[in-house]
């Protein structure tokens, strides 16, 4: 039998990650039109790598388990992996991670993977995983270039994060990480102060009684549909 040292396995490892990295990411592109393809080749290639980087964390290393990883991050939310249910059953995987993470839609419930949706955030498509776990406006911070990389916001996100910082309080959003992204996403599409604007959407959405949560999502759709930006 042919034996191969852990040294050996991992240089191969790292040999093959960036092509596999470009087939993942034309995998990924074709099954999902509506995601990557948004965005510019050299976008996408840094999408995917924070999306494999974050499977790493769970130290999946093997190919189908890493696609499997990235395909539920897009299918079902970009931190599905928080939920407490599909947290425990990566972490308590019998037999690897990369066993667990193929067969989680056999070891969660349904109702575990509608509590992930209903809380998903995009954040971890557009952040480097040294950056996961760092306050709010940090991890915004490094998304911007990602999120905004044609507009000129991204060459100074930390001043993007403060001026949403100050529109979600003048809006009575609660500033978390998704919503700062989507406030400073709309300000680099419609502008300072985009609730006063007269858009037709504006009044409905800032004049009614929605939660914080329900305007950011209207936010992240009108986004999606006014301007075709994934945010």
């Amino acid at each position: 039998m042919l034996a191969i040292s852990e040294t050996t396995l991992r240089t191969f490892e790292t040999t093959a990650r960036p092509l596999f990295a470009r087939r993942a990411q034309a995998a990924l592109a074709a099954k999902y039109p509506h995601f990557l393809p948004r965005f510019p080749d050299a976008v996408q290639a840094a999408i995917v790598a924070n999306m494999l980087g974050r499977a790493s964390l769970w130290s999946i290393h093997g190919q189908r388990g890493l696609l499997a990883f990235c395909e539920l991050m897009i299918a079902v939310a970009g931190n599905f992996d928080e939920q407490p249910a599909i947290h425990a059953a990566l972490e308590s995987g019998p037999e690897g991670r990369d066993r667990a993470v193929v067969a989680l839609p056999t070891l969660v419930p349904e109702e575990a993977w509608a509590d992930a949706s209903a809380n998903a955030s995009t954040l971890p498509f557009y952040i480097r995983p040294a950056v996961i776990g760092q306050a709010a406006p940090d991890q915004v911070a490094a998304a911007l270039p990602v999120v905004l990389h044609d507009r000129p916001e991204a060459a100074s996100p930390a001043a993007a994060v403060q001026a949403a910082e100050a529109s979600c309080g003048r809006l009575g959003i609660v500033g978390d990480a998704d919503s700062l992204l989507v406030v400073a996403a709309c300000h680099a599409f419609y502008g300072d102060a985009f609730d006063q604007k007269r858009l037709a959407w504006a009044p409905a959405l800032f004049g009614g009684s929605l939660p914080p949560r329900a305007k950011i999502n209207a936010l992240r759709l009108r986004l999606a549909l006014d301007f075709a930006r994934f945010v």
